[in-house]
């Protein structure tokens, strides 16, 4: 129905484009396009362009005909030839392609995704080849020569073993990185690796210095497993396309059969494109480093709704560029010493490929759809994009992260290239190139991402974020539910210390998420956490989120170097691995304020605690070393994600026969004896009118008379009092620099101090001297009336 109240005849998608541009010259209401439901195969791209946009604040609106009956845009062939029984023995069955242009690294077998054929076990024990092509490394952080051509070892002649190699990769993480490298060809006991690629995965020049810590050169020369060889078919759901002779092996499920099963190879690398910018005016100086294109006028005013995106493939991992992960999905790629050089932002490296894009898009909308098999990240909404909504949808079985929104980059497309020799800002203290500040047709505000559910994330390449956003601000990420994650579950914010700690980003909302089961184990992903940001962003608060990681690891909250003056309040953090809040680097960090968050963890600086700390930063009252949940936590935990409220059997740290009201937690959690010169051992709990009955240091019972208890009334979060802000704020001074932003954090805080009683335990010196207790740490439970125990520390030291 177009805007004049006329209806058409059914028409293909590109046809419905050319009416409804005709439509919308004269807009006076939305246009809706209603969409037929059934699978859509594309042979080519779909492109909106800003000739599709809605006029005058109206809308064209593409839209399911039935819910229930969906739309699905296909970026894949359904193949229909005859499967050949190949080698009985493996049961590896042949499809001739006899078709040049078939390329894919992605294969659906009656909907379940296949993988490229592997070896089984990672390699280790291999050296680096540097007797031919070694150079040194200038990087601050670099360790010497780089790997040369590659790698030497008995693994050359298990390669070798492989006969056709001509599409063999190595494949290998590297803490945060994911690393996939052509190999060339074999040698003596050489395995020599496609040199753009294999540079840019060892020490480079063309990344932080940081990063080179986690190059593949730095933990040495094995490899993970090795991938798209025919002599590594051995396992079911495993395939090998030939790219040279045209065919196509595969090795059954149990349960397949070739004679009628559906099989589709997604063909198409981006399923759908909106542009919205001027691309005859973009360039490319350096690779990585896209320029132009960004004009005022977007693409707008486009709402797709009910429709379902399904199989696109990524190939560049199989050419020379390899997959060489910085972090988070973005990648280098072209010659090193192309550049460009001295990137400690992280602004210049190649963002992630998506199977669909919004480029330079105001107002667009993607609500009640569904991406999944897709073979790289899913959406990506990017450069200068703003008042765009993602809302209710579903990702789910993807080669890379769901959402990318917004941008990495700093500093302004008019900016200088990045100077070929130039030092790290980190380093010296100065910025080369300098920064110049982003004009407005390049930010990227007042995006909504809400109430979506993201699982099975990062299935190909494994550092990928489920949900990424840059540089934003007045971001709202709220209510979704993310869940099954290879690596971080949300990231928010880029460009760390090195932008001179101060960025466009700031008042940015990331609360009621639910993000669980991120960093899986069989990933082997780390330097992680559920929720990671980085840089300053002043005014942002993120508040009744719950995380809880049984099955991963990681850190609940990370706020890497550069994160500064955020606001973390009111979460939920069970079975956290590590630490429930990371702040990486005292030094790093300014302006934090952590307080009323709820976790079984504690204060102490260990590995599995917390490091929270730097200038002007406030740790208030948490709910800390807690083996059940209070009530007001269990509704923080039940309303966090898109479908809340949650059962509360979904829920950790529960004790549904229990009286929540009256669980008690810990207000100090660490304590110290000196046995040369004994001191008060006290602690101060939050008993809410439960009585402590026993008292055991490492599992061995304190005798009643040496602890007693007292009454103690506390005030929690004495510094959200107004006089009490309004002092913290005079110790900053007005003068100083950072002062605004401080005062922009202190001035989020709305709630007032509370009053609450407790109890004050001390142990008894004396008695402690004389017992056998050893010098180290040791571990003191507190036992309550009500059956809870209460868990903190002892440090006994001798010292005189």
């Amino acid at each position: 129905m177009t805007s004049t109240g006329m209806q058409h005849e059914p028409a293909s998608i590109r046809r419905a484009q050319e009416l409804v541009r005709h439509a919308a010259t004269n807009m006076s209401s939305d246009i809706e396009v209603i969409l037929e439901g059934g699978i859509y195969y594309l042979d080519q791209t779909l492109v909106f362009t800003r000739e599709d946009s809605g006029k005058d604040n109206f809308r064209i609106i593409w839209k399911a005909d039935d819910p229930q009956h969906k739309p699905v845009f296909s970026g894949g062939k359904l193949l229909d030839g005859n499967w050949e029984l190949h080698d009985q023995v493996k049961q590896i069955y042949k499809l001739v392609i006899n078709d040049e242009q078939f390329i894919t690294r992605d294969l659906y077998v009656n909907g379940e995704r296949c993988m490229l054929a592997r070896s089984r076990s990672s390699v280790v024990g291999l050296e680096f080849d540097t007797e031919q092509a070694a150079y040194e490394a200038t990087s601050p952080g670099g360790s010497g020569t780089t790997a040369g051509l590659g790698l030497r070892g008995s693994v050359a002649d298990a390669v070798r073993e492989y006969g056709d190699i001509s599409q063999l990769e190595a494949v290998r993480n590297v803490r945060w990185r994911h690393f996939v490298v052509p190999v060339e060809k074999v040698e003596a006991d050489i395995v020599y690796m496609s040199q753009s690629a294999w540079k840019n995965a060892s020490t480079t020049n063309r990344v932080h210095y940081d990063w080179n810590g986690a190059s593949w050169r730095k933990y040495g020369g094995g490899v993970d497993y090795f991938q798209n060889a025919y002599a590594l078919l051995d396992q079911a759901g495993e395939f090998y396309l030939d790219n040279t002779e045209h065919v196509l092996y595969y090795i059954p499920r149990d349960g397949q059969n070739m004679a009628t099963a559906e099989v589709v190879a997604p063909l198409l690398e981006t399923i759908m494109v909106l542009e919205g910018r001027d691309t005859e005016r973009i360039t490319t100086p350096q690779p990585g480093r896209e320029k132009g294109g960004i004009v005022p006028e977007k693409i707008k005013n486009i709402v797709f709704d009910g429709l379902v995106f399904h199989h696109n493939t990524f190939l560049r991992p199989g050419t020379i560029d390899g997959y060489i992960s910085t972090q988070a999905g973005h990648t280098l790629t072209g010659p090193e010493e192309e550049g460009p050089f001295s990137d400690p932002w992280g602004s210049y490296a190649t963002p992630p490929h998506g199977a669909v894009y919004v480029h330079s898009g105001d107002r667009i909308h993607f609500l009640n759809c569904e991406f999944a098999k897709i073979g790289s990240t899913a959406l990506i909404v990017t450069n200068g994009s703003r008042n765009c909504v993602i809302h209710n949808n579903v990702f789910t079985d993807l080669s890379g992260g769901a959402i990318y929104l917004g941008d990495a980059k700093h500093t302004s497309d008019i900016a200088p290239d990045p100077h070929q020799v130039g030092p790290h800002f980190s380093k010296t203290g100065q910025l080369d190139p300098p920064i110049v500040p982003l004009e407005e047709r390049e930010l990227s505000y007042n995006n909504t991402i809400s109430n979506n559910l993201v699982e099975w994330t990062g299935k190909q390449f494994s550092d990928t974020v489920a949900i990424w956003a840059g540089y934003e601000s007045n971001l709202k990420l709220v209510h979704n539910t993310i869940q099954h994650v290879s690596y971080t579950g949300i990231n928010v914010g880029w460009g760390w210390r090195e932008t001179g700690r101060q960025s466009r980003m700031c008042h940015n909302y990331i609360a009621y998420n639910r993000i669980t089961d991120y960093l899986r184990k069989e990933a082997d992903m780390h330097d992680g956490g559920g929720l990671y940001m980085i840089n300053a962003m002043p005014g942002t608060i993120v508040e009744y989120n719950y995380f809880n990681n049984k099955t991963g690891i990681g850190n609940a909250v990370y706020f890497d170097a550069g994160l500064d003056y955020a606001v973390l309040r009111y979460n939920v953090m069970t079975n956290i691995h590590h630490k429930w809040v990371s702040a990486n680097g005292t030094e790093n960090h300014r302006g934090m304020i952590a307080y009323n968050n709820y976790t079984e963890k504690g204060y102490g600086i260990g590995p599995h605690q917390h490091t929270f700390d730097g200038e002007y930063t406030i740790m208030g009252d948490n709910y800390i070393h807690m083996k059940m949940l209070p009530k007001e936590a269990i509704d923080i935990a039940r309303n966090a994600g898109h479908h809340a409220p949650y059962d509360e059997h979904t829920i950790d740290l529960i004790c549904l026969d229990a009286d929540n009201s009256t669980i008690p937690f810990v207000k100090d959690t660490s304590a110290s004896l000196n046995k040369s010169r004994p001191n008060e051992i006290s602690y101060e709990v939050y008993a809410n009118g439960s009585e402590i009955v026993a008292v055991f240091i490492d599992g061995k019972e304190v005798a009643a008379g040496a602890f007693k208890t007292a009454d103690k009334t506390f005030v929690r979060n004495a510094f959200l009092a107004t006089d009490q802000k309004k002092d913290f704020l005079a110790s900053v001074g007005e003068t100083n620099k950072w002062y605004p932003y401080v005062k922009t954090a202190m001035e989020s805080l709305r709630e007032e101090p509370c009053t609450v009683q407790g109890k004050a335990l001390v142990l008894d010196q004396t008695y402690l001297c004389e017992t056998t207790i050893e010098i180290g740490k040791h571990i003191v439970t507190m036992r309550f009336a009500n059956g809870f125990d209460l868990v903190v520390d002892l440090d006994v030291c001798e010292n005189n």
